[in-house]
């Protein structure tokens, strides 16, 4: 169960970094 949490945390977190770039990218 924790290491299904950790995974879910790191793909929240690449998923923010994508959607900061595309903002960026919009800019």
């Amino acid at each position: 169960i924790h290491q299904k949490l950790e995974r879910d945390i790191g793909l929240r977190e690449g998923a923010i970094v994508e959607f900061h770039e595309s903002l960026q990218d919009l800019m």
